[in-house]
């Protein structure tokens, strides 16, 4: 039996089993995990004022802790996408979520930069994990009706994430208080690291007490495990017997379904050992080197250079201003506070208070910052930016079934180009906030509907290597992004925002010109 029809038999079965309850179990499961990846991605940017003084770091110093866990992200597509395919996606996402919780939880106590750094990488390599998988596993309990809908809805958490870190920060960063020995200095911001950790730990143990994807259990031929799975879908969400729900597929339109269940229904365990596939890496990666085969041919090629570089090209500009936006603002707070009643644009903050900090460092003051509080404005800012998102994360799963995720992805594209050249213009903090409002809630529906789209341009015989090759782009966009604004902001700060104007725009070229496929019907008898 072929993957297409694997999957088409596990999909109908769904479809059959109804939307309910135990649907929206896994949907608050993946939005929990969204939320997770929130912490961790954007509590960086409140942690890196806090610990300058404890670490003291440059602006490059900087940079690299804001690196490290996007460089544990391009190496993590693959890793996770194999282990998915090998050990299924929830052993995945609990390995994912342990990590990540673990590593950030230990981050929060170690007094030594470069341990922080490493520890960070291995913060990344497992939140791309995460990210990378909760949509497979949220969108494979889905039915074909609500999957985009509820898809779309990942999106609100992470706008719940994004409010969470600033109020948060707001709360437990600036508290005055430290506990120090010869081994450990512990103060305000390693607390706020460390209740960060702590959600990603919490959902790996509430992961295993839910099952397998009906999806991986029919691809992998684990039949018994599927069918008790498709059992308890089907009575949690009709509160009516297994049996009548086993009477429906085996009377289904679709022949396959029917001939499965006659097949498999009352089967033993023991008797469905014998006809299980054992999932090898040696199966793994021919199934891989097929996919790059077919992904190698037309029209697939041109599909997967044209999304590689869109999502190259927004991602990098996204993680080049979004977690360094803490640190613009306290330029701003610093400068405003230094030449009150002075007006100017982001790039004069940036060179003025370079030239500053350069006279500092030869008069031995202080250059990192120890004297120094985080004005609450920074705080403030970011919270307004995450609120801005609001509208549209209600907007998006409203619409996107009549517009269509394309639509999206290219319009909140374009947006985040115009107000990036509106950076140039602006004269004050506040034009500022409002233009960093707007690139923030536009790229949020870019980096949602981004992997969304992933699914619909690609068919599942080729989606796997495609989309594993553009979150690849994907995550060394970010990369670059992170690495220009660290070098370039302080001396090269405009043609640093028109990189990034750039990218955007060629970003959202790309996505336009990408032909969406048709989705196959089912093949009834």
């Amino acid at each position: 039996m072929d993957t297409y029809t694997v999957e088409s038999i596990a999909q109908r079965a769904i479809d059959v089993a109804g939307f309910g309850k135990f649907n929206l179990k896994i949907a608050a499961l993946g939005a929990l995990i969204y939320f997770n990846v929130a912490l961790s991605v954007m509590s960086t940017g409140f942690v890196l004022p806090a610990a300058a003084c404890d670490f003291k770091m440059t602006t490059i110093d900087k940079g690299y802790i804001v690196a490290a866990p996007l460089l544990g992200s391009c190496f993590g597509p693959l890793v996770w996408g194999f282990l998915a395919d090998l050990k299924g996606r929830r052993m995945s996402l609990m390995s994912a979520l342990f990590m990540q919780g673990n590593s950030e939880l230990l981050m929060s106590f170690t007094p030594n930069y470069w341990c922080f750094l490493f520890l960070k990488f291995l913060s990344g390599f497992a939140s791309i994990g995460q990210l990378s998988l909760l949509f497979t596993y949220v969108g494979e309990f889905q039915t074909t009706t609500y999957r985009k809908k509820i898809l779309s809805f990942m999106d609100a958490a992470l706008i719940v994430g994004m409010i969470t870190v600033p109020v948060l920060a707001w709360i437990i960063v600036p508290m005055e208080f430290q506990f120090r020995n010869e081994y450990l200095l512990f103060r305000s911001w390693n607390l706020f690291v460390m209740l960060c950790s702590i959600p990603a730990v919490l959902i790996a143990f509430w992961l295993i007490f839910l099952p397998e994807t009906p999806k991986f259990l029919a691809e992998s031929g684990h039949n018994f495990e599927l069918l008790n799975v498709l059992g308890d879908i089907y009575v949690t969400n009709n509160k009516q017997p297994v049996e009548t729900y086993f009477e429906k597929l085996a009377k289904d339109e679709n022949i396959y379904v029917s001939d499965f269940v006659h097949t498999y229904w009352k089967t033993t365990a023991d008797q469905q050992k014998i006809v299980r596939k054992e999932i090898t890496v040696q199966k793994i990666l021919q199934d891989f080197k097929r996919q790059a085969v077919d992904v190698s041919k037309p029209p697939y090629v041109s599909k997967t250079v044209l999304a590689s570089v869109s999502t190259f090209c927004i991602t990098s500009s996204h993680y080049a201003l979004l977690l360094w936006f803490p640190e613009i603002f306290q330029r701003f707070s610093q400068f405003e506070t230094k030449f009150p009643n002075e007006t100017t644009s982001v790039c004069t903050v940036s060179k003025k208070l370079y030239s500053l900090n350069a006279t500092l460092a030869n008069t031995n003051t202080d250059l990192f910052g120890c004297e120094s509080n985080i004005d609450t404005t920074v705080y403030l800012n970011s919270l307004w930016q995450a609120i801005a998102c609001i509208p549209f994360s209600i907007l998006l799963p409203m619409f996107v079934d009549r517009l269509g995720f394309k639509f999206f992805l290219v319009t909140s594209t374009l947006i985040a180009f115009a107000s990036t050249i509106g950076f140039f213009f602006t004269t004050n903090s506040f034009q500022n906030l409002i233009l960093a409002c707007i690139f923030e809630a536009m790229t949020s529906v870019c980096m949602s509907t981004m992997f969304c789209f992933l699914v619909v341009i690609f068919p599942t015989n080729v989606r796997v290597f495609a989309s594993t090759v553009t979150v690849i782009f994907s995550r060394l966009g970010s990369l670059v992004g992170n690495t220009i604004f660290s070098y370039l902001i302080d001396d090269y700060c405009v043609p640093l925002i028109f990189i990034v104007a750039l990218q955007l725009f060629i970003g959202a070229g790309f996505a336009l010109v990408i032909q969406i496929r048709r989705p196959k019907t089912y093949v009834n008898a």
